[in-house]
């Protein structure tokens, strides 16, 4: 299958997906997972890639819990290619309104986004901005 191009389309395979796991983000991404060796937490294992330079999306984090973990939800978070210009807008039309807004603190380094929350019975979809242009930079997929 080919690789999506369209930021849409990826969120759309990803909400669709039973689970999150390396196989199944490995198969819609096209992309070779690597392992991070010391996460800090013993209770996660980080998989990452740099997707290939057609993709919307420039990297990839998936944050997966170990079997003696307390917490079961995985976490994927996909960092958008710069120039890549999706307003936050568009997203706006596509989910509506968000169950709620978290603005970055005031000790958050510049830059920081400012995240639209959407909730859905699988879990959470966060998608992360910069108020200064108002493009998208991040989605956050994290399932129950």
């Amino acid at each position: 299958m080919p690789l999506d191009t369209d930021i849409f389309a990826l969120i759309d395979r990803v909400n669709h997906l039973p689970v999150l796991n390396g196989n199944s983000v490995r198969q819609i991404f096209q992309s070779p997972l690597q392992q991070v060796a010391d996460t800090g937490n013993p209770y996660i294992k980080i998989l990452t890639a740099d997707v290939d330079e057609a993709s919307a999306v420039q990297h990839l984090e998936l944050r997966i819990p170990v079997e003696s973990a307390p917490s079961s939800q995985a976490l994927l978070i996909l960092t958008l290619r710069a120039g890549r210009g999706v307003p936050i807008d568009e997203v706006r039309r596509r989910y509506g309104v968000a169950a709620r807004v978290e603005m970055p603190r005031a000790e958050a380094p510049t830059g920081t986004p400012t995240y639209e929350i959407y909730e859905f019975p699988w879990g959470r979809l966060n998608f992360g901005y910069r108020t200064i242009d108002n493009q998208l930079r991040e989605v956050i997929f994290d399932k129950k």
